[in-house]
């Protein structure tokens, strides 16, 4: 994964928009540490993890963070957010039915 990455070349976006960006988001998980990394901190080198990504949807929010980061060491303003258990919702209470915690509030 880092290999490919490196060798992704980015333009400006201005050369190659017509829009303006103000600002990108990123909504991302703690799924880019691996499992088995119990004290990872957000400032750590992201790099480090890349190998030890064992699943495909750890690999590409780790990519995406990456290319955010890519993107903020060009001028571009970024913000990772890192969300944790995101429950249903206050309107509708739509909920993943697959969701760990949903299955306890269910047992309770």
């Amino acid at each position: 994964m880092t290999t490919a990455l490196s060798q992704c070349r980015c333009h400006s976006l201005r050369d190659t928009s017509p829009f303006s960006i103000v600002y990108l988001l990123l909504r991302s998980t703690d799924a880019v540490f691996p499992h088995n990394i119990p004290l990872a901190k957000e400032n750590s080198d992201m790099t480090q993890y890349a190998g030890k990504l064992s699943d495909g949807y750890s690999q590409t929010k780790w990519v995406a963070e990456q290319i955010v980061l890519k993107a903020a060491q060009r001028g571009l303003p970024v913000s990772v957010f890192r969300c944790g258990n995101i429950s249903g919702d206050s309107r509708t209470a739509a909920w993943n039915t697959q969701d760990f915690i949903l299955s306890i509030i269910q047992g309770m």
